[in-house]
C-alpha cells in the first residue's frame, strides 16, 4: 500500500530515521496511526522495519499485534534479517523489469512455470540455503514459490535436509542437476 510520509505514523518514522521501530504499546506512541478505520481493533504492538537497499528506502515491512508487549528484540533481529533479503529481491526485480511496466506485474506474469522451476534449481545449485531467499530470488509470491519448491522436492529434483530443530536446507539432487542441464540445452537450441 502507498505510504503517506506527510502524516505522522510509526511507518513514517521508520522511513525517515531509517531505523527499526519496536513499539510495545501503541497507545503511548504519539505517532501511532490506527489505519484507515476499517479495523475496529487497535493493534497494541507494532514492529516496523525500513526496507533499505544500497541506501535507498524501498518501503517498510510492518508487523502488528493486538496484544501489548508482543514483539521482542529477537523478533526485531529476525524481522531485520528477513527485510534485508526482501529489499535485495525487490531491487533485483526492479532493475530487471522493462521500463514503463510495473515491476510487480512483470516479475510474475512474464515467467513460465518452467522458468520459475529453473530459477529455483539454479538458486539452490548456487548454494542458496534459506527458502525465503530461494523464493524471492526467482521473484515468486511466497505461497506460489513455496508450492513450487515442494513440487521440486516431490519430483526428486531437490531434497530437504533438517539442520536444526527449526531450520531446513534444500539441496539439489543429481536429477535436479540433470534437469537444469537439459533446460540449458533446450534454451541454447532455441536461441540459435
Amino acid at each position: 500500500m502507498d505510504l503517506n510520509l506527510d502524516r505522522p505514523s510509526i511507518n513514517t518514522r521508520a522511513v525517515k530515521t531509517r531505523q527499526t521501530q519496536l513499539v510495545n504499546d501503541t497507545r503511548r506512541d504519539p505517532d501511532y496511526f490506527p489505519g484507515d478505520g476499517r479495523d475496529t481493533v487497535t493493534m497494541l504492538s507494532e514492529l516496523c522495519v525500513p526496507m533499505i537497499y544500497r541506501d535507498e528506502v524501498l518501503g517498510t515491512i510492518n508487523l502488528e499485534h493486538r496484544q501489548a508487549g508482543r514483539f521482542t528484540e529477537e523478533d526485531k533481529r529476525l524481522a531485520e534479517a528477513f527485510t534485508r533479503e526482501i529489499a535485495e529481491a525487490v531491487h533485483r526485480v526492479r532493475v530487471s523489469a522493462p521500463t514503463g511496466l510495473p515491476w510487480e506485474r512483470y516479475s510474475v506474469k512474464n515467467r513460465s512455470t518452467m522458468d520459475n522451476y529453473y530459477g529455483i534449481l539454479v538458486a539452490v545449485y548456487n548454494g542458496e540455503e534459506v527458502l525465503n531467499r530461494i523464493v524471492h530470488r526467482v521473484v515468486l509470491p511466497w505461497k506460489r514459490g513455496k508450492e513450487m519448491v515442494i513440487n521440486l522436492v516431490v519430483k526428486g529434483y531437490l531434497c530437504k535436509e533438517q539442520i536444526s530443530p527449526s531450520r531446513y536446507v534444500y539441496k539439489i539432487t543429481d536429477e535436479g542437476v540433470k534437469a537444469m542441464k537439459t533446460y540449458d540445452g533446450i534454451s541454447e537450441k532455441l536461441r540459435t
